[in-house]
Parts: C-alpha cells; structure tokens; sequence
C-alpha cells in the first residue's frame, strides 16, 4: 500500500511535521503488528519505523447459537451437554473458556464431537475450570465444541458467565443459555 503525500505534506528542514495514518490492520493476524512504515522522499534518505501495534483477536463461541441438551431449563445438578460453535477474528494459538466452578457439580470435560467417552479433562484453577482446547480457531470456519458437566448445586438461574479467550485475544464474556432450578 502507498500513499503519495506530495500533494499535501511539506517537509521543511528542522521542522517536525505529524503525519497521521488511518487504516485496520489484517484481522487473519494476532498479536504484535511487526509491519514497517517506511516513509520516502526523492533525495531523501528513506525513514522506516515499526509502531508498536498488537491486534487483539476475538473469540465468538456462538457464530451459530449454543444449543443445550437435554434442555435449556434444568434441576440443580443435572447433567448437561451444551455445543457452541465457534469462530474467531484471527487464529487462535492456545484457545480456552474459563468456567466458574460455582456453575459446575462435579468435572467439566470438553470435546469436538458430542462423545462424553473420549472428552477431555478441564482442570480446576484458582476457583475455575479451564478448557485448553488442542484445536486452532479461524475465522473462515466454524467449530464445534461440547461442554460436559452437571449444573452446579449452588446456582438458580442463568448460570455465570464463561470466559473465551487465547494469547493475543480480548477475553470475551458470554453466558451459557442455561436456567438452572432449584431443587427441594
């Protein structure tokens, strides 16, 4: 990309002169924008400066919306399977959703298939479980990812919202479309 600023910009020797850019970086990238500016003039040594951009990725755990089974309403303590597809701004290097444990009764293990035999654990980490998922997000295509686990005993209503991120990622909060009842 050039932009040809002879028409509008002069340079005068020992004078600063501020050249604002305007532009969104390639969102198919996360993480540091290690892209030179270079800025040239004819007999003019060229001038090459590396801004110090990071673009920040986001993770969308409901490109389609998350469906719940056996269903959205539950008792206390039921177990539950909740698939969301997934999709994010740029690739993901090391994908997780972070659940407070309050919203669990037992473990939480996750997979990419609806399969309970074959999930995957999610260890519990300062009063929440995470979900590290060996699998890339993009944003050309859409992933399914299933949550096992039982509602948690202490919880009436919507359950706390879990957090999606990665390195590089804003944390995106969502809420599970989940009501958990009471039970007496």
């Amino acid at each position: 990309l050039e932009c040809d600023l002879g028409a509008v910009v002069t340079f005068f020797r020992n004078t600063e002169t501020d050249i604002w850019l305007f532009f969104v970086p390639n969102t198919a990238t996360t993480g540091l924008w290690n892209v030179p500016i270079t800025i040239q003039a004819t007999h003019f040594q060229d001038s090459i400066h590396y801004p110090s951009i990071t673009v920040l990725g986001v993770i969308d755990p409901e490109a389609e919306p998350a469906t719940v089974y056996p269903d959205s309403t539950v008792r206390a303590g039921t177990a539950v399977r909740i698939n969301y597809v997934v999709t994010s701004t740029g690739p993901t290097a090391d994908a997780r959703v972070v659940v407070p444990a309050s919203a669990v009764n037992g473990d939480l293990t996750w997979n990419i298939v609806d399969n309970i035999t074959s999930s995957m654990s999610c260890p519990l980490s300062a009063g929440s479980y995470v979900c590290t998922f060996n699998v890339q997000f993009f944003p050309e295509n859409k992933t399914n990812i299933w949550l096992f686990f039982s509602t948690g005993l202490t919880n009436v209503g919507l359950l706390p919202a879990f957090s999606w991120t990665s390195t590089n990622f804003t944390a995106g909060y969502h809420t599970a479309p989940l009501d958990s009842l009471a039970t007496v």
